[in-house]
């Protein structure tokens, strides 16, 4: 990653060497060896666990100067559980926070309330294996089995977790009265006016769910003790929901987020954010380009978080972004890997094990015309064009990336829509659609810890912006 600086320190009659590395870890070989960019497929499972590893979603995404609260929503999704999300790249306005932060409660009470629901439904199914005092087995009193009746009548199970019950909606959605907005379960027009009694809410809305939940375990011949068990589940929802801003980094427009669970600072440690530009011409320029990095020690994983957006021209805008630039942004790569947390260099401090990058990192197609890219993209033949990203090109020249991993490009490309549509660009430029905005990781100990990559995507259904927002889902355990 560049060269390494060495430094002497004095000692009791010796004088010691240091070879000064970057922070964040190796970018490129100083040897002349390379590894380039490891592909890795997605597998699309994730057992999620609180006590087990730790799970990830990283989403980047350059907004072009606007969003909205329905597209942080569509951009986080309500299909999976984390521990940490870590994003975002260019934001266009200064409340990107609360409403990221609303999303992620909103996405994480959907995702953990429908594994709430399967799990309560699957308990209920199982049959009793023990009797209790004033419980007799369903058997005993000649009714069907709690999994017959259920299976017959599932409603009676959603009226108690996903129903109409007029109490249970109040709690959940909120009463304006209260400070609570209902549109956030509505329309998605209102927001909450404070996380505390939205949540206050969801914690009301759990005692309706206890007492249904309660009276269909005796309806159907359960013991008390399922309910016990189905009681503290439900109870983790609550908890679980209430995230927040574990730490930030901001350079002007250029932002970077980790967000996690309220208890969060039980995990954490280490806590340091750093930035720096690249370009920009001192401030000419109304964005500064450049990285902000967040570097966190969780649950014992020391991770770095880099969020980037690199030059799109150079020589005060009188060059394409083409191949004539591939030079400035490797260069602009190496500098910001070998800067960043500099300041805060210690020769005995243990290096990260977890290295994230996400952001517009600019790299495009080379040589190929737009119309046979777009006509390949359009026959859904897209994954022909990886041969053409610069970005895997140059990692395999050993300029950038050394070692580090990245999901299959299966999605199509993210750059460049017109605005509100999912058309490539029709402008004058008629731009070759290219992979921008990408995500990779590096395992700096690969015999300590294990990464499985669970999704690498795009999210297509958001049209405000001229790039497509990217998400991975990570999740990182110790090797046994």
């Amino acid at each position: 990653m560049g060269n390494f600086n060495t430094i002497q320190v004095s000692g009791k009659g010796r004088r010691l060497k240091h070879k000064r590395k970057p922070v964040v870890g190796s970018f490129n070989d100083p040897v002349g060896t390379h590894e380039g960019i490891k592909t890795v497929e997605a597998d699309n499972l994730c057992n999620f666990s609180r006590n087990s590893g730790l799970c990830i979603c990283i989403v980047t995404w350059n907004m072009n100067g606007q969003v909205s609260y329905e597209d942080l929503v569509e951009m986080i999704g309500r299909n999976r559980r984390y521990d940490l999300l870590v994003g975002l790249q260019e934001v266009p306005r200064d409340n990107v926070a609360r409403l990221l932060q609303d999303a992620v409660v909103e996405t994480q009470d959907v995702a953990v309330g429908r594994h709430a629901f399967r799990t309560i439904y699957k308990r209920l199914h199982v049959p009793c294996t023990s009797q209790h005092a004033g419980h007799p087995r369903p058997s005993d009193r000649g009714h069907p089995r709690p999994s017959e009746s259920i299976r017959g009548h599932p409603n009676e199970l959603c009226e108690g977790i996903r129903g109409q019950p007029r109490e249970l909606c109040e709690g959940i959605r909120g009463k304006p009265s209260e400070g609570r907005s209902p549109g956030v379960h509505g329309d998605l027009q209102g927001r909450p006016e404070g996380m505390t009694t939205y949540v206050l809410g969801r914690a009301c809305a759990m005692q309706h769910v206890h007492s249904h939940v309660h009276s269909l375990c005796l309806s159907k011949g359960r013991s008390p003790e399922v309910h016990g068990g189905l009681q503290g589940r439900l109870e983790c929802m609550a908890t679980y929901c209430q995230y927040c801003v574990v730490r930030k980094a901001i350079m002007q427009s250029l932002q970077l987020y980790v967000f996690g669970p309220k208890n969060s600072d039980l995990f954490l440690k280490d806590l340091k954010v750093d930035k720096h530009s690249v370009g920009g011409f001192g401030g000419m320029m109304s964005r500064k380009k450049g990285a902000v990095a967040i570097r966190i020690s969780y649950k014992g994983f020391r991770m770095v978080f880099i969020t980037c957006h690199l030059s799109v021209k150079i020589l005060f805008l009188l060059k394409a972004a083409h191949a004539g630039n591939v030079e400035e942004r490797n260069a602009q790569c190496r500098h910001i890997s070998q800067s960043l947390f500099s300041k805060y260099w210690n020769p005995y401090a243990r290096p990260a094990q977890i290295t994230i990058w996400l952001g517009d990192l600019n790299y495009r197609l080379q040589g190929i015309h737009t119309h046979p890219a777009r006509n390949l993209i359009q026959r859904n033949l897209h994954r022909l064009l990886t041969s053409k990203d610069q970005l895997h090109q140059e990692a395999e020249r050993g300029q950038i990336f050394n070692g580090y991993c990245e999901g299959t490009l299966t999605f199509k490309p993210t750059y460049k829509y017109n605005l509100g549509s999912s058309n490539y660009d029709t402008s004058y430029k008629v731009r070759v659609p290219s992979w921008t905005d990408r995500i990779l990781f590096k395992i700096g100990d690969p015999g300590k810890i294990t990464a499985s990559l669970h999704c690498y995507e795009s999210v297509d259904v958001i049209y405000s912006s001229d790039h497509k927002p990217a998400r991975a889902h990570i999740c990182f355990k110790v090797s046994k």
